[in-house]
């Protein structure tokens, strides 16, 4: 299991509507993405890696889901 919180890296809350979890990430990603001009290291890379993970498992309906599931295990 995976021990990451999608909702940490994203700095919203659980019970963030959609429209404010959108608007983080794409505020954090503005922020992280290589082509932003900072400078590329392994740390921002794994930081863009993670916030695209998070991302994928709160925008989804079941993936969401599923990780509440095993987080409440």
């Amino acid at each position: 299991m995976d021990r990451r919180d999608p909702y940490r890296i994203l700095q919203v809350q659980p019970d963030a509507d959609p429209d404010v979890i959108r608007a983080a990430y794409r505020v954090l990603a503005r922020k992280l993405h290589p082509d932003a001009g900072a400078p590329v290291d392994a740390l921002l890379e794994r930081r863009m890696t993670d916030l695209n993970w998070a991302y994928g498992v709160v925008r989804d309906p079941v993936a969401r889901e599923r990780w509440e599931s095993d987080r409440r295990r």
